[in-house]
C-alpha cells in the first residue's frame, strides 16, 4: 500500500507542476501588448524614406536599446543600415512612442542621434514634432 501511495503522491506533484507551468506559461503570453509598435518596421520604411529619399536599398535594421516605457512613454533606440549613393551609410534614430488606446491613437516623435550620409539629414514631420503612426 506504501509503494501506491508514494506514486499517486509522485503523479499527483507531477500534475501539479505541468499545470504551473501551463499557467505560468498562459499568464506570459496574455500579459504581452496586443498592439505592439513595429520600430524597425517605422525606421526602415518612413524615417529612412523620409530623411533620405533617394535610398533604395535598406541593408539591416535592428534595436541599439530595445523598448522601454517609462511613465507613459515608450522609448527605443534604432539603427538602420543603408546603401547611400557613394557608400554604405547607417543613421540612428531614438523614438518616443505614446499610445492612447482609448482614441485608437499612436504617437510617435523621433530624434536623429547620428548619420554618417555626408549629404545631411532631410526633416520629417516626426523629428522634434507628435506625428500619428500608420
Amino acid at each position: 500500500m506504501a509503494a501506491f501511495s508514494a506514486r499517486s503522491t509522485l503523479f499527483t506533484r507531477c500534475r501539479m507542476k505541468r499545470l504551473l507551468f501551463l499557467s505560468a506559461a498562459a499568464l506570459a503570453f496574455s500579459a504581452a501588448p496586443a498592439h505592439a509598435f513595429d520600430y524597425i518596421k517605422f525606421a526602415s520604411e518612413k524615417t529612412l524614406k523620409c530623411a533620405h529619399p533617394t535610398t533604395s536599398e535598406v541593408v539591416k535594421t535592428e534595436f541599439v536599446n530595445p523598448p522601454k516605457a517609462e511613465g507613459g512613454v515608450e522609448t527605443a533606440r534604432v539603427k538602420v543600415f543603408y546603401k547611400g549613393l557613394m557608400k554604405s551609410n547607417s543613421m540612428t534614430i531614438e523614438y518616443r512612442m505614446i499610445e492612447a488606446k482609448e482614441a485608437g491613437l499612436t504617437l510617435v516623435s523621433g530624434k536623429v542621434l547620428e548619420d554618417t550620409s555626408g549629404t545631411g539629414t532631410k526633416s520629417c514631420p516626426h523629428f522634434g514634432a507628435w506625428e500619428e503612426a500608420k
